[in-house]
């Protein structure tokens, strides 16, 4: 799913971090964003140096409360 999403025939990426409508993939310094409703979408990228992630993800177009599910530290 995350490699057709982002046009490439082999991605593993580094990372990944999903909520029930947004899925991000880290992968060689960059944070691919993908929408999951209806169909699966890439939102756009960001670059894993950002300053300020959450704005990043909100210029994106991405909702206050997926932000805080898809940055939320697990472990």
């Amino acid at each position: 799913m995350v490699s057709e999403c982002l046009g490439s025939d082999f991605l593993i990426p580094d990372w990944m971090s999903c909520d029930p409508n947004y899925c991000i993939a880290g992968s060689a310094g960059t944070v691919y964003v993908l929408g999951l409703q209806g169909s699966v979408n890439q939102n756009g990228t960001i670059p894993e140096s950002v300053a300020n992630a959450v704005q990043a993800f909100a210029q994106l177009g991405i909702p206050q409360s997926d932000i805080t599910a898809l940055l939320a530290p697990t472990g």
